[in-house]
């Protein structure tokens, strides 16, 4: 069944592919476009996050916008204007964002069914995916569980390993490893129990 934890990362990526590519466009000798190419690149999160927890009201200095004071909600409209195309996928992108925090798989796949026409190609891939999966993804919706935790815990796991890259003592290695399970099992993240079987 497909999980919610793994519906938003492919989501995201489908946006975020279209922004990487717009940002790519710019040309980066020209001193305009690199100023536009760089905001962009380090305010990427901001375009990722859920509209209605974008910040209205406080103003903050940014220095990517010649030390203006703007709100984060400013920050993005003046991002949106660097593309028309960057405009489209964000504005679909947040209304599918919306339907999957209401849980609402009948309004997520309206959506994806009245997709516009202009939409990037990025976000017509997800398109066909999520389509492909349509009846699980209801189940999704309606059912509490979700494997995010668990992700967590193999994302520590898979960190642990990197690190431990080139060293002899796959023991050291092995306590690492049940040392993060053990505390993700004090925070009640996941059962003990899923882990061993």
């Amino acid at each position: 069944m497909p999980d919610r934890f793994h519906m938003i990362q492919h989501l995201n990526k489908g946006f975020n592919a279209v922004r990487i590519r717009v940002m790519k466009h710019l040309d980066q000798t020209n001193a305009a476009q690199a100023k536009l190419y760089r905001q962009l690149k380090s305010l990427y999160k901001l375009l990722l996050k859920s509209a209605d927890k974008l910040d209205y009201v406080t103003f903050k200095k940014g220095r990517n916008f010649g030390w203006s004071y703007l709100t984060d909600a400013e920050v993005v409209d003046r991002l949106l204007l660097i593309s028309s195309e960057l405009k489209t996928a964000y504005h679909y992108y947040q209304q599918l964002f919306a339907a999957y925090h209401a849980k609402d798989a009948d309004q997520f796949f309206n959506l994806l069914k009245d997709a516009p026409n202009e939409l990037p190609g990025e976000l017509k891939h997800i398109k066909k995916a999520f389509f492909k999966y349509e009846s699980g993804i209801h189940l999704a919706f309606t059912t509490p569980y979700s494997n995010g935790r668990l992700e967590n815990l193999h994302t520590h796991i898979k960190t642990l390993k990197r690190i431990a890259y080139g060293f002899r003592s796959f023991t050291n290695m092995r306590t690492s490893g049940l040392i993060q399970i053990k505390k993700h099992r004090r925070r009640k993240t996941i059962p003990y129990s899923d882990v061993h079987r």
